[in-house]
């Protein structure tokens, strides 16, 4: 935990001044979306406003896409659901040209942990992209985020594991998902606590 999240429930002006010493655009952001997640309503918009600049000066294109995940739980858990939609369709076109194939994936499944209580007609489409960057021959960290996506779809969702399960043909994989969504530990990792 940052020092500037350690403010953040408390008080939000000094958590955004200091998420924005921080050198890199990338902890800027982090930063920024623990002071989003408790900050009054009035100052929501600015700080959204913040996050979304300095994910511009991201490095590249996983960075840039992936980052916004902190965002997009934030407005998730305050109850902004519109609004971190909003986020995710900003973000999903930049994930999904972020290479190697492997960043690419570690993207869409960040986004898609951030994205999953939003519900199944959210982060369906984002394991479908996910399956889509199967490539040969595919990194671990695809296959490793396709099952870890795939499990918890069929852990919480089945329906929408049903549809991507029909272009799923290896049942070595297929067995490995199964196996995936009946550990306790098959969930969305936490943003904030």
């Amino acid at each position: 935990m940052s020092v500037s999240s350690q403010f953040a429930k408390t008080d939000t002006s000094r958590a955004v001044q200091l998420a924005l010493t921080n050198r890199d655009a990338w902890s800027v952001c982090q930063n920024l979306g623990w002071a989003l997640r408790y900050a009054p309503n009035a100052a929501v918009e600015e700080i959204c406003g913040l996050i979304e600049r300095h994910a511009r000066e991201c490095r590249d294109d996983y960075q840039r896409a992936a980052v916004r995940a902190w965002q997009i739980r934030a407005l998730s858990e305050r109850g902004l659901e519109a609004e971190a939609r909003l986020v995710l369709a900003a973000a999903l076109p930049v994930a999904v040209i972020a290479t190697p194939q492997s960043s690419r994936a570690e993207a869409l499944f960040l986004l898609f942990q951030a994205a999953f209580p939003l519900g199944p007609e959210t982060v369906g489409p984002i394991a479908q992209k996910l399956l889509a960057c199967r490539e040969t021959p595919t990194h671990w960290r695809v296959r490793r985020n396709l099952v870890c996506a795939t499990a918890m779809l069929l852990r919480h969702y089945p329906p929408s594991f049903e549809r991507l399960r029909l272009q799923i043909a290896d049942e070595k994989v297929l067995g490995k998902i199964v196996r995936e969504a009946q550990r306790p530990s098959c969930e969305p990792r936490a943003f904030f606590w």
